[in-house]
């Protein structure tokens, strides 16, 4: 769905660009005005259901706690948790040099000319709307592309995955009515979750959810692919035989015990 809006948008930019230029300076403004209002209005939605359902989950009976000096101690003695947040870092990274050279590219007057010799040859000089309509047509279509392909490339190739994927919470309650990650996140039974994995060796439990579960404005635009978050515990399985009559695993999921 986010790539249909998204090829929506580039037409609407050719369009704009091509048959009324002397506005697309305004249009421009006005979308991203409209974008600013879209975010602020479902991230303050996103805070109040969070608040009510924070309340809700503290006035619960409390089944489960992790500390801070219990979960920090677990996760510095966890080797893997340094080399996974290192895939993460790179990831970002990479995400901020491939967008700084999709900048550098198509601010190239250099590419500019080359996509304007090739409307040339498809349309002529004569029909200086339709040249317009082709160039800005090529170029944007180009600039959609590159950005598919790369950052599909990245986040493919990437050991850290497309971020943001993994919460660790540096302290969490288990209550009767769902989970409270560090004193401010809520996670409401019941939970919907594409995989969970048990890992006794590292002492976690990882719930995998098809989306953020906790989206609100820029995140729930921006974001896509599933969020896990992980719960570091002395014995994990005690953490999921607590939680899990109030989660429904999907069919697909895969159920890892090590």
């Amino acid at each position: 769905m986010q790539y249909v809006l998204n090829i929506v948008l580039l037409e609407v930019f050719v369009i704009v660009s091509s048959f009324v230029p002397q506005y697309s300076g305004m249009f421009f403004i006005v979308y991203f005005i409209a974008i600013m209002v879209v975010v602020v209005f479902f991230t303050g939605k996103s805070a109040r259901k969070i608040l009510r359902e924070l309340e809700e989950l503290m006035d619960a009976e409390v089944l489960f706690r992790a500390r801070k000096e219990t979960i920090a101690k677990l996760r510095a003695r966890d080797r893997g948790y340094e080399k996974e947040m290192g895939g993460q870092a790179k990831y970002q990274i990479g995400y901020l040099l491939l967008l700084s050279f999709f900048i550098f590219l198509f601010s190239n007057q250099s590419l500019r000319s080359y996509i304007a010799y090739i409307a040339e040859g498809i349309v002529g000089k004569e029909n200086v709307i339709m040249l317009n309509f082709i160039q800005y047509q090529l170029l944007y279509t180009l600039f959609f592309l590159l950005s598919f392909v790369g950052f599909r490339f990245l986040g493919k190739y990437s050991k850290g995955g497309p971020t943001p994927s993994l919460m660790v919470p540096s302290s969490y309650i288990v209550t009767s009515r769902g989970i409270i990650l560090e004193d401010r996140l809520p996670l409401s039974f019941p939970l919907k979750v594409k995989n969970y994995k048990i890992n006794s060796s590292r002492r976690f439990l990882e719930l995998e959810f098809e989306r953020h579960p906790l989206q609100s404005g820029m995140t729930m635009m921006a974001s896509t692919g599933s969020f896990k978050v992980r719960l570091y515990a002395p014995n994990p399985k005690e953490v999921w035989n607590i939680i899990r009559n109030n989660v429904t695993v999907e069919e697909a999921g895969r159920k890892e015990v090590k």
